[in-house]
């Protein structure tokens, strides 16, 4: 199982670090997770109902910003992310869930558009994850080339006993011809050195009901779901999903921080102008998908959003236009 090096996690303030305490499994194996604990009442804080100024829900979040902000859009350099920017040391902000047209059935994006969009929100990089299946690595740096910009692999895999998993690091098999168990994915990806992350955690499955937190159940689906066994499983949580609402972002993030696992974002985006609604924000220059598992596996990155990272929203006044590309497809 390939970890970070030791100086890159204990270099890391405290707040980016994640305890990782060994722990039995349901089979009885003993593996590098983190510990649970009950729900405290910072967790249950975080739960509450939001502020109803803009008229939505705004989830209460607990965990801690460290992004700085800014007023331009960041570019990647071949180099270093944190050079050529007049000295800065800005953190990275790379959309890591991205369906395109090339490879998920529910998309039609040209993911030349969807690059063109990211860099005019000021996206760092981005993870293209199609739907059971990863892209070749030739064909990502032909794209990330062109471009001028950090583009990373990675899949979203249907499970069969839960449901969606983001995996990095994962070469073979190129495309699922089944779906895995959650722990058949678990080797999988340990065998490769790989990364996961539990996608939209409460989408589908104990996704809780609205109408239950106004009837005093948030203690009791707290626990429950600090006890789901997929937490064992998993590198990271998607806490800040694209296409979540506020109550399940919350949600999950207080699950997160009750399983002391670390949060991602991505915006799940099927059309280009939904790209880089949320975002994960690195700590540290992400130039290969080897540096995008290290951070992960050492939690060295938190997930968030433009409001969350104080960060000025430019994304409607930045929108591509549509066109097609050359394999006749178009962006819907």
């Amino acid at each position: 199982m390939i970890r970070p090096s030791t100086a890159a996690v204990t270099n890391a303030p405290a707040s980016w670090r994640y305890s990782r305490r060994a722990r039995p499994t349901r089979s009885g194996a003993t593996v590098a997770r983190s510990s649970l604990r009950r729900p405290q009442r910072s967790l249950l804080r975080s739960l509450r109902p939001f502020s109803r100024a803009t008229g939505r829900l705004c989830a209460r979040t607990t965990w801690a910003s460290f992004a700085r902000k800014r007023t331009t859009p960041a570019t990647f350099s071949n180099t270093s992310n944190s050079e050529g920017r007049d000295g800065e040391d800005l953190a990275l902000l790379i959309d890591m869930h991205c369906h395109t047209g090339w490879g998920s059935g529910d998309s039609h994006t040209d993911p030349n558009v969807l690059i063109e969009q990211a860099k005019a929100y000021g996206l760092d990089g981005l993870c293209i994850t199609e739907h059971n299946q990863v892209w070749d690595q030739k064909r990502i740096e032909q794209l990330a080339d062109k471009h001028d910009f950090l583009l990373l692999g990675g899949m979203e895999v249907d499970t069969s006993d839960y449901g969606h998993v983001l995996v990095y690091g994962l070469r073979q098999p190129r495309r699922f011809q089944r779906f895995p168990t959650v722990a058949e994915l678990r080797r999988m990806v340990d065998e490769a050195g790989g990364a996961m992350v539990l996608a939209h955690p409460f989408r589908k499955r104990e996704k809780p009901p609205g109408a239950d937190f106004n009837k005093g159940r948030a203690r009791e689906m707290l626990e429950e779901a600090l006890d789901l066994w997929v937490f064992d499983h998993v590198d990271a949580v998607e806490v800040h999903n694209g296409l979540a609402g506020g109550i399940e972002r919350a949600f999950a993030g207080a699950v997160a921080e009750g399983r002391e696992l670390p949060t991602t974002g991505g915006s799940d985006t099927h059309r280009h102008p939904e790209v880089g609604a949320t975002f994960t924000v690195f700590a540290d220059g992400i130039r290969t998908e080897r540096d995008l598992v290290d951070a992960i596996r050492g939690g060295l990155m938190h997930g968030g959003d433009w409001a969350s990272e104080g960060i000025p929203d430019r994304r409607h006044d930045n929108v591509v236009k549509r066109h097609h590309s050359a394999n006749g497809k178009g962006n819907s």
